[in-house]
């Protein structure tokens, strides 16, 4: 929790725990009012800032920007370029969907997430790392903790590995699919410290859906151990990512 809580900016991870709050606050109303309102031109700061949060209470979920736009008031449009501005700033990112399946129906909507969990959990106004256990976000952080790592994971090999989402309409799911050499890997996510055959069901339904095309996988779990669930699925502790 005090990883999630603490999240990834340098001074975040060294200072104390009870300069942390103070640190992510500063680095916020600096991001409003230098990269905001003088590089992204956004007059209504207030508003934007009120959008970066519901932004964060919306991490790790599918994108609906008429949603987006809605909860503050803003057009689609503004919610649009909003987003935007996130993105050119590299606080927020976007999971395309897998597509490609005739089988299925397929979510074609993008999966947003916020790029560092110690400014979702200011935004989310946790005080502490204890805030998160009792926190309904406590599993979207965990997701978007795990998708930034992998995120990380995979700089280096921009351009030759896929990084995608797998939704379908019945609500089967697998949070990340990477695409490597024409092969598909699903890699889900959950926050608990034990997993059983009920969790995995979305790489089983991913598996019927894609045949052949899908090969090894993993669990990425708030366990301590790594072990095999079957022949082609691993459970794999968050801090070996």
């Amino acid at each position: 929790m005090e990883v999630l809580w603490r999240g990834s900016l340098p001074d975040a991870v060294r200072f104390p725990v009870r300069q942390v709050g103070r640190y992510h606050s500063s680095y916020i109303l600096t991001y409003l009012e230098r990269d905001v309102r003088i590089a992204g031109r956004v007059e209504d700061v207030d508003k934007f800032a009120r959008f970066i949060s519901l932004c964060a209470a919306l991490s790790g979920q599918v994108v609906n920007r008429a949603q987006l736009g809605r909860e503050i008031g803003i057009a689609p449009a503004t919610a649009e370029k909003w987003l935007s501005i996130l993105k050119a700033t590299f606080q927020w990112h976007e999971l395309p969907p897998l597509k490609g399946n005739a089988i299925k129906r397929i979510c074609g909507k993008p999966k947003g997430l916020l790029s560092d969990t110690g400014i979702m959990a200011h935004l989310l106004r946790l005080s502490s790392p204890e805030a998160i256990l009792s926190a309904p976000q406590r599993g979207a952080m965990f997701e978007t903790f795990v998708g930034n790592e992998i995120r990380k994971a995979l700089f280096p090999f921009a351009g030759t590995v896929g990084h995608y989402h797998w939704r379908t309409d019945a609500g089967a799911e697998v949070d990340n699919v990477l695409e490597i050499d024409g092969r598909l890997h699903p890699f889900e996510v959950k926050c608990k410290d034990s997993l059983n055959a009920y969790d995995m069901r979305g790489i089983r339904a991913f598996r019927e859906t894609y045949g052949t095309s899908a090969a090894t996988g993993a669990i990425i779990y708030a366990g301590g151990d790594a072990y095999k669930l079957d022949d082609g699925t691993w459970a794999i502790p968050w801090n070996l990512l």
